[in-house]
């Protein structure tokens, strides 16, 4: 799946790595970190798979009880997962623009306001090479 591999983004001082893993025995599973000034400011386990309903996004953030996201909308390049039943986040969306670079919205309510994070990910030599 285009969701594979290696991706990163840096801006404002904070390094944010996403990593997924290639999908076998029907699942993928990701890690994500926010480093500034080298201290970890979140963190994420995350896995896709199949659900009765269809694909299925668990994750865990930063110690919080793990939250599942049905996805609503999929395709050869993007996928949207939402859950409506919580304020923040509603949904999470990735979308692949070319072969090494892949956006991801994260969006919902805050306080009774509307937030978007946005992340512009470019393909990154993954851990450990």
């Amino acid at each position: 799946m285009w969701l594979a591999g290696c991706w990163r983004q840096v801006e404002a001082g904070q390094v944010v790595d996403e990593v997924w893993l290639a999908p076998a025995a029907g699942m993928m599973l990701g890690v994500s970190r926010s480093i500034e000034a080298d201290t970890l400011r979140d963190w994420a386990m995350m896995q896709v798979r199949g659900g009765p309903n269809g694909l299925v996004l668990e994750v865990t953030a930063s110690g919080m009880p793990t939250v599942a996201f049905l996805a609503s909308a999929a395709s050869d390049s993007s996928v949207t997962f939402e859950n409506l039943t919580r304020q923040y986040p509603t949904a999470i969306r990735y979308s692949r623009r070319r072969e090494d670079s892949l956006f991801a919205v994260v969006s919902g309510t805050v306080r009774d306001r509307p937030r978007t994070l946005n992340f512009a990910y470019a393909r990154a030599s993954c851990p450990g090479q």
